[in-house]
């Protein structure tokens, strides 16, 4: 059971649900989420908009590993 959000993603990736070094990557995305649901009023909305944009490439490929899982495949 993950203690964290982040550590999640740390267990997704020794499971072999996520490659590994992806998902040690991808967690630092759950940090930005972390920080947006407990700092929101300190975001400038340009902000979050550049880094979320430039973050939807690793997104698909975590949308992908995560069909891939359920699905069976771990290829």
């Amino acid at each position: 059971m993950p203690h964290s959000y982040q550590e999640t993603f740390d267990i997704l990736g020794e499971s072999g649900v996520l490659e590994p070094r992806f998902a040690f990557e991808f967690a630092k995305i759950a940090g930005f989420r972390n920080f947006l649901a407990h700092d929101y009023d300190r975001i400038d909305a340009r902000s979050i908009c550049e880094q979320t944009l430039t973050k939807l490439d690793e997104v698909e490929k975590f949308l992908v590993q995560i069909e891939k899982a359920l699905s069976g495949d771990r290829r």
